[in-house]
């Protein structure tokens, strides 16, 4: 049977295997067999196998070294994205504002914000100011101009209770309902 399909792998490493298995145990060791101009006997076709075996499985053995460093790249990631990020607040301590200095490390100058324009400053007073009214907001002067006027009314009122039944016997000297709160009237 003939490999039609790409060679990719641990499939095809497992058919090399069979292939190479097939040599040793059934293949005839005075026996020749020709493959693309070249003659190969028992011994030369199993060491062109294991040699082909041997390239696949160095390519399996490396995909899983791959893996295993980047799991341990990603694992280590978040320490060191805070060490980079203290490694520059130091140099940035270090260094003060020399911008020059500073883009050696690979660290850019931090972006100054254009300038407002009369009609962007006015837009946003006023944006501020509208909020300040919708959320009732006050300053500490605007506060202490806030004052009750007059003196407030207080009244108290008693719920009315059912006189009890001539047959019950039972006396309680709790009252029969609480009574309701002080409502204060301005």
């Amino acid at each position: 049977m003939a490999a039609t399909k790409r060679a990719r792998g641990s499939a095809f490493d497992q058919l090399l295997a069979a292939r190479r298995k097939g040599v040793e145990d059934a293949f005839p060791s005075k026996a020749t067999l020709v493959i693309a101009g070249v003659t190969y006997d028992q011994a030369k076709l199993d060491s062109k196998l294991e040699a082909l075996l041997t390239m696949y499985e160095q390519v399996d053995q490396l995909r899983e070294a791959y893996r295993k460093a980047v799991a341990d790249r990603d694992a280590q990631s978040q320490a060191t994205e805070t060490f980079v990020t203290q490694l520059d607040g130091g140099l940035k301590a270090y260094f003060g504002g020399d911008t020059a200095t500073l883009a050696k490390f690979g660290i850019a100058q931090r972006k100054q914000p254009t300038p407002m324009t009369a009609e962007e400053r006015l837009q946003r007073k006023t944006k501020l100011q509208e909020t300040r009214k919708l959320r009732h907001t006050m300053g500490s002067r605007q506060k202490q101009a806030v004052k009750s006027e007059g003196e407030p009314t207080i009244t108290v009122a008693t719920p009315l209770v059912a006189a009890p039944a001539a047959n019950d016997a039972v006396e309680s000297n709790t009252p029969a309902s609480p009574i309701a709160p002080a409502v204060k009237s301005a």
